[in-house]
């Protein structure tokens, strides 16, 4: 069950990707249009999610994120305001 959450996120995740962008399928975060987002809330959110359907959160971050323990301790414990992340440190979110 775990392992197909995770997998099922991931492929949502590489699936809203548009690689057929003039950029490569890179994402310019920063030409967003409205608020930033509250990347406080949506740690937490995340991690009650990630509490209430009981997957591992180190593994989470390895295989769906592909962060590191230390990107992971940051994200989820003390996030940065979406404006003081750089384009690469927006992507998690």
């Amino acid at each position: 069950m775990e392992e197909k959450i995770i997998s099922d996120i991931s492929v949502q995740g590489r699936n809203s990707q548009n690689t057929d962008s003039p950029n490569g399928g890179q994402n310019n975060l920063s030409a967003l249009p409205g608020p930033a987002l509250d990347t406080a809330e949506l740690s937490q959110e995340a991690l009650r999610l990630l509490r209430l359907n009981k997957i591992p959160i180190a593994q989470f971050f390895a295989h769906v994120l592909e962060r590191s323990q230390g990107r992971r301790s940051e994200i989820l414990n003390k996030p940065k305001t979406f404006e003081q992340l750089s384009e690469e440190g927006r992507e998690p979110y």
